[in-house]
């Protein structure tokens, strides 16, 4: 065999060794960050869009979590709501899970309500999947969840992120007529009653910062920073989240650990033409808690204020 030929024949083996490698590595890499199952997040959007301001989404790169919530009136629309959740309750019904699926429904399907609830089979060997659903006269609930089996990610500093985040929001601050005040949280977190961000394993949580009410915004501007957040989730070892508030209007939060150990998070909401963004820090140690009603007079949930009940219209 010639030279030529072997220097070949080496070059082929160590670009087939350089492949296994990087196929090795991307496989890993898939194996420490949750996969969401795509139909069940489209069924969560279409429950979101029919019943508006009633959701909580968590996203992790080690766990996902979708809810939807509503109580109705009882002059609501509900047997054009049996219609228009017929198929997203067909498509729970068809999937393929492990173990029983619990499916409880009247006998005039769906007119007298449904409950309905399973593992998903999906990724079964890295990632436990959950789902369930209870529709009836009073109620609208809906869970997915998708948790890594090996969940426990240690932090990673992302400080790159958080500047990005600091230049980003800086554009909506220096705009005219923005006005500004210092907050303060404190735990322990159960005074705030709900909370989107804290470290479970800190008996007593801290953070501190500024809120800044920008006037005169539009909805695009309000588009342009939820999918700005909501961009860096699962891809990033970083905590975004989102929710109602009151069931009035949405909040879109992104939580950063820095290298200092002082994690960051940066918050937004939107209502009448006004953004509020939030920007706070918490101490080291990764040490920080967020209300989840922050944009408000208190943070503490009040549950006399919160609107529950939806009216088809």
């Amino acid at each position: 065999m010639s030279k030529i030929m072997i220097s070949k024949f080496k070059y082929i083996i160590s670009c087939l060794v350089a492949f296994q490698i990087w196929c090795a590595s991307m496989y890993a890499q898939q194996d420490s960050i949750v996969v969401q199952m795509d139909n069940l997040v489209d069924v969560y959007e279409e429950l979101n869009r029919l019943y508006p301001y009633s959701d909580y989404v968590t996203l992790k790169q080690g766990e996902v979590a979708y809810w939807v919530n509503r109580t109705m009136r009882s002059e609501y629309d509900f047997v054009g709501d049996c219609q228009r959740l017929k198929p997203l309750i067909d498509k729970l019904k068809a999937l393929p899970c492990i173990g029983q699926k619990v499916i409880k429904e009247g006998a005039d399907t769906p007119a007298e309500g449904i409950v309905f609830a399973c593992h998903p089979s999906f990724r079964d060997d890295v990632q436990n999947n959950y789902i369930e659903l209870v529709f009836n006269r009073n109620t609208i609930h809906f869970l997915y969840t998708s948790k890594l089996k090996e969940s426990v990610i240690p932090y990673e500093s992302n400080d790159r992120i958080a500047d990005e985040m600091d230049n980003f929001f800086a554009q909506y601050i220096s705009r005219p007529e923005v006005f500004k005040f210092g907050v303060q949280y404190d735990g322990p977190t159960y005074q705030y009653q709900l909370v989107t961000f804290n470290n479970p394993q800190k008996l007593r949580q801290h953070a501190e910062g500024v809120i800044y009410t920008v006037p005169n915004c539009s909805i695009d501007d309000w588009n342009t920073i939820f999918e700005k957040i909501k961009g860096y989730a699962l891809t990033n070892n970083v905590d975004v989240a989102w929710n109602d508030v009151y069931r009035h209007y949405e909040s879109v939060e992104i939580l950063i650990q820095r290298a200092s150990t002082i994690p960051i998070v940066f918050a937004a909401t939107y209502r009448d033409e006004t953004l509020k963004l939030l920007r706070i820090e918490g101490t080291e140690n990764y040490n920080i808690v967020l209300p989840r009603i922050w944009s408000e007079d208190t943070p503490v949930f009040n549950p006399k204020k919160n609107k529950d009940y939806y009216k088809q219209k």
